[in-house]
């Protein structure tokens, strides 16, 4: 007797597992490891639809994917009023934490001005350092 069970976790990812016995232990474990996931953190929102919930997470919990998004929401004037200074101090802030994309960002404001003085070697260095951790869109 074959015994196929399928779990699907929250990357909506299906793992299968085949046994040629029937065990209450394994049942038990798979059980187990399924209710453990069923209690990770929830799926945070990184959308410009909810902009004070970018911004509770980007100042109080100093998150570098929030602050770049809702840099580019001021950017953008997406759901917010358009202000490419805040948008630049937030990107300033997720790019000194590493975050790849917001120094790719922050080096297109400083290589066009858009928000902070024009600087060419600023946004050369930007580039370089998100090229370094391997993010695309810099990368040669």
């Amino acid at each position: 007797m074959t015994f196929v069970i399928f779990i699907q976790n929250n990357l909506n990812i299906i793992i299968m597992y085949k046994y040629k016995f029937f065990s209450w232990k394994i049942i038990i474990t798979i059980c187990f490891f399924v209710l453990l996931n069923s209690c990770s953190e929830p799926e945070i929102n990184y959308s410009c639809s909810d902009i004070t919930n970018l911004e509770k997470l980007a100042n109080e919990k100093n998150d570098p994917t929030a602050q770049t998004t809702l840099a580019l929401c001021y950017k953008d004037g997406e759901n917010i009023e358009k202000d490419l200074v805040k948008a630049a101090e937030l990107l300033q802030k997720s790019a000194d934490q590493g975050h790849a994309a917001a120094q790719n960002i922050l080096a297109l404001m400083y290589y066009h001005g858009d928000g902070v003085s024009k600087d060419l070697k600023k946004s050369v260095g930007l580039f370089q350092k998100a090229a370094d951790q391997g993010y695309a869109y810099c990368s040669v």
